[in-house]
């Protein structure tokens, strides 16, 4: 595998254990591997984009969809753990990564952040 694909290969394979376990009911274990998976995806977007001439690195705009499916994913196991403390931390965590998304013209990933800003919003008021 080159390099581009393994990045991807390992963040499909996180994204499918994280819904693994959400369909076990585990959803603790699940919302820390979504967050693990999120600090992977943003670590390997943000190597790729240093070695973005180099052929082996390939683009990071296919990673995108998967860092969006995490995003959903970590939300969906933000509502079942149903927190208010640990949702008043993702607000401010969504927004963060809601603008860098802007930054990189990353629109799967804005479009997702956003969907769950207001469904939390509505889920709140």
């Amino acid at each position: 595998l080159s390099a581009a694909s393994a990045r991807e290969v390992e963040a499909w394979l996180i994204s499918v254990a994280v819904r693994h376990l959400w369909k076990g009911h585990k959803f603790q274990e699940a919302f820390d591997l979504a967050q693990k998976g999120i600090e992977i995806i943003m670590a390997h977007i943000d190597q790729a984009s240093i070695h973005i001439t180099s052929l082996s690195a390939g683009s990071t705009s296919s990673l995108f969809p998967l860092l969006s499916r995490m995003f959903r994913l970590r939300s969906l196991m933000a509502e079942a753990l149903n927190d208010s403390n640990l949702t008043a931390l993702l607000r401010a965590d969504m927004s963060k990564a809601h603008n860098m998304a802007a930054l990189r013209r990353d629109v799967d990933t804005q479009a997702t952040i956003l969907n769950s800003i207001l469904r939390d919003l509505l889920r709140s008021s």
